[in-house]
């Protein structure tokens, strides 16, 4: 449920990210048209959650923690070197925690330092530094389905 949450193009109303209010009182109209938003989100939700052809992600995910290496070069030109952690991975790429900022577009190489393998990776998306460490969202240039050293489920026949 939450990677379909997670997944969910449209910012959820109100009524469902905040509890009623003290100005909404209970049975009056205002009350019944946000029960009824909260209603045609959720029946939305369920269609989505019944509906795996709509599922946009190419592959089940896993949460793990393997140490990495990142190569890359950095903002400034300089080269990258250093050590990361992947800790969410699929076949097709991974969600990594690094301590420098690495820009969407940017090519990186990483290495699992558990295999010693290394394989390409393009950063997709990457959010802004907590507690030292960027969050960032990179996917496989080439299909090494084994990179991770995790047996995935057979991928679904696409029609």
């Amino acid at each position: 449920m939450m990677a379909v949450m997670a997944d969910w193009p449209q910012p959820l109303p109100a009524v469902l990210t905040h509890p009623a209010s003290d100005s909404t009182v209970k049975g009056d109209t205002h009350d019944r048209g946000q029960r009824g938003k909260a209603m045609s989100v959720i029946r939305q939700i369920t269609r989505q959650m019944s509906n795996p052809s709509r599922d946009r992600r190419h592959s089940d995910r896993v949460m793990i923690r393997i140490p990495i290496r990142v190569q890359a070069i950095g903002c400034n030109g300089t080269p990258l070197n250093e050590d990361g952690e992947a800790l969410v991975v699929s076949r097709a790429g991974a969600l990594l925690q690094t301590r420098s900022a690495l820009p969407a577009g940017t090519t990186i190489v990483v290495t699992n330092a558990l295999s010693r393998s290394a394989e390409r990776f393009r950063v997709v998306w990457s959010a802004p530094e907590t507690s030292g460490r960027y969050d960032v969202g990179v996917e496989q240039m080439a299909d090494h389905e084994n990179f991770w050293g995790v047996r995935f489920p057979p991928s679904p026949v696409r029609v």
